[in-house]
């Protein structure tokens, strides 16, 4: 750990420009000892690379490589401070420039050192460590200006302005972040890679939006729960529109094998150590499903209200393959209307009786009128025709 305390040393001392102006350290010896602190950043470089290869255990090398990251990130901010102090001290021209350049000399090989340490250590790099405060704010400048034009062709290719706003959530939530709190290194190349391919699928301009969004967002692992609620929101609104509940069902089922078939970005996770967004949503449909199983089912087992003359039954001919042929026909037509198909099948099923059935069931009644038989459908034609026939002599 020498080097690395000795640069902690040598800027520490330095970085108070106000000790040097004051005589307490001669310029001199102030600008020696930063030059100094330069090359000790230089210095931990080759004694990063050694200690890596003479590593032996896996978790002390992880330890010294998060110690070199955060000694780094602290004496750039101490720097950067220091610079931005060195205007406020009386002075001449002279010394305060060569100050903010020895200052911007350290910085650049601290910066590079940092850099260093990320390309190179990436599988110990820790990504919980803060930004340096000045990358910090020029990264989130940055992305602001770029939101901006991304922004204005979405709005080119939505009018879903809820939709937009989601699909640029994890840029403005780093911005909004970046001024009241240092955002880490996850955050930072998460928001990078996650530009980079919007920007990417932008270029699209024949994406259906709304189905390219949704993908997009499961790809590249939005797993926040304002994500999860948004998404799974968005899709009931969708589904409720269907009264069935048997088809709500089959919309659900749906689209968990279309999210099934979404690809994952390898290593895309916007919050880490969680479930991916995609597992988030097929678990959360799974649920909506169960629960609407379970309303079917107490709706089939329910009893049905007594109805006025309940104790006459209804006799017809039709056989029950043909009733639930004639049944559905005048559903699909529009002649009987029903909100729920389960209650209105299991009542017709009470009402009538057969020449073979004094009790039809409810099942396979359902089951049915569901499922036409080809036989039943001829038989029905055959009685249509009977009843136009029917209808001519009414004319007469």
């Amino acid at each position: 750990m020498y080097p690395l305390e000795k640069l902690d040393q040598l800027v520490n001392t330095t970085t108070n420009p106000n000790a040097c102006i004051k005589g307490e350290i001669p310029l001199k010896e102030f600008i020696t000892a930063l030059n100094l602190a330069a090359e000790e950043a230089e210095n931990i470089r080759r004694y990063l690379i050694s200690s890596i290869f003479a590593a032996k255990e896996k978790e002390g090398l992880e330890i010294f490589i998060h110690t070199c990251q955060a000694v780094c990130v602290n004496l750039i901010n101490n720097i950067n401070a220091a610079i931005n102090e060195v205007p406020a001290i009386e002075c001449n021209r002279h010394t305060s420039n060569t100050l903010k350049c020895t200052y911007s000399s350290i910085l650049f090989h601290l910066e590079n050192l940092l850099g260093f340490i990320e390309r190179n250590c990436f599988d110990y790099f820790n990504s919980r460590q803060k930004l340096p405060l000045t990358l910090a704010v020029l990264a989130a400048k940055n992305f602001d200006e770029k939101l901006k034009i991304v922004s204005a062709k979405l709005l080119s290719s939505s009018h879903d302005h809820e939709l937009i706003n989601q699909m640029t959530a994890p840029i403005v939530n780093f911005i909004n972040l970046s001024s009241t709190y240092i955002p880490d290194y996850h955050l930072y190349n998460y928001t990078q890679l996650y530009f980079s391919e919007l920007e990417t699928i932008l270029m699209d301009n024949d994406i259906c939006f709304c189905s390219s969004v949704v993908n997009f967002i499961i790809f590249m692992n939005v797993n926040s729960g304002d994500m999860l609620r948004f998404l799974v929101k968005k899709m009931e609104a969708a589904i409720l529109q269907e009264d069935d509940m048997l088809e709500q069902i089959e919309e659900w089922a749906m689209r968990q094998k279309e999210i099934a078939l979404v690809q994952e970005k390898p290593g895309a996770q916007l919050i880490t150590g969680s479930p991916s967004l995609k597992q988030l949503l097929q678990d959360a449909i799974a649920s909506e499903i169960t629960l609407l199983e379970k309303k079917t089912e107490r709706q089939k087992n329910a009893p049905l209200p007594k109805l006025p003359g309940d104790d006459t039954m209804l006799k017809t001919q039709l056989t029950v393959a043909q009733l639930a042929v004639l049944i559905r026909l005048m559903v699909d037509t529009g002649i009987i209307k029903c909100n729920n198909q389960l209650l209105f099948l299991k009542m017709v099923a009470r009402s009538f009786q057969t020449p073979k059935k004094a009790a039809i069931s409810a099942d396979s009644l359902r089951t049915k009128f569901y499922t036409a038989e080809a036989n039943a459908i001829d038989a029905i034609k055959d009685y249509l025709i009977t009843m136009m026939n029917q209808l001519r002599q009414y004319k007469q």
